[in-house]
């Protein structure tokens, strides 16, 4: 397996993958560093050791910024955002979703039905944004990936839900999936989550092993 994102890559797979496919990449490309234990990779923290793979974001929802709104413009919630206001919503909704998207699934739906509003945001959407980023900070969260024992006997377990008009806009439906990956040891891994609209869409997507530059 090989991902790459820009000019980093992450890759994982047997001795005979590293030999044949990693050793070439080294040869025709200068690599300034690598780390294959203790790592960030595009803002994702990761540990690697022979029980498995954790990975969290702690340190990037800390540092993400609230919307400041003063108390005045904080009692008028129903009034539409100005220019700055929705440039500031929409950037912290993006900055939320990397979240979701990553690490923090279970503020998915949240960002959903924030997502929703990224057109025409009024204040109490700003509000909401802020309360949701406060949820982030308010607990550290950490996805472990444990040993599933032979590849050959993996199994896919899959969930889905649905619900029918649900969003804010009172038309739109919402549904979910995710997809866990089961060994015959029981261990499982959470290779995909999604919770999408008509028109959004947000996914969860992990599969760690070893980052280079």
């Amino acid at each position: 397996m090989f991902l790459m994102h820009v000019d980093d890559f992450l890759w994982g797979g047997i001795k005979k993958f590293e030999s044949v496919v990693i050793a070439q990449i080294r040869n025709h490309f200068q690599v300034r560093e690598q780390s294959n234990a203790i790592f960030r990779y595009i803002g994702l923290d990761i540990v690697q050791n022979k029980h498995g793979v954790t990975l969290n974001q702690n340190e990037y929802s800390k540092s993400l910024e609230s919307v400041t709104l003063s108390a005045e413009r904080g009692l008028n919630k129903n009034m539409e955002c100005n220019e700055e206001e929705k440039v500031n919503f929409r950037s912290l909704v993006g900055q939320l979703g990397w979240l979701s998207t990553n690490s923090r699934t279970v503020l998915a739906y949240d960002v959903l039905e924030l997502s929703c509003k990224i057109n025409n945001p009024k204040v109490k959407d700003l509000i909401e944004a802020n309360k949701c980023l406060r949820k982030a900070r308010t607990f550290e969260s950490c996805m472990y990936f444990p040993g599933l024992g032979d590849s050959f006997k993996f199994k896919l377990v899959v969930y889905s839900d649905a619900s029918y008009a649900n969003l804010p806009d009172g038309f739109s439906s919402a549904g979910g999936f995710v997809i866990f990956l089961v060994g015959e040891n029981g261990n499982s891994c959470l290779i995909l989550g999604v919770k999408e609209n008509q028109k959004s869409c947000k996914k969860h997507s992990c599969s760690r092993n070893t980052s280079s530059r």
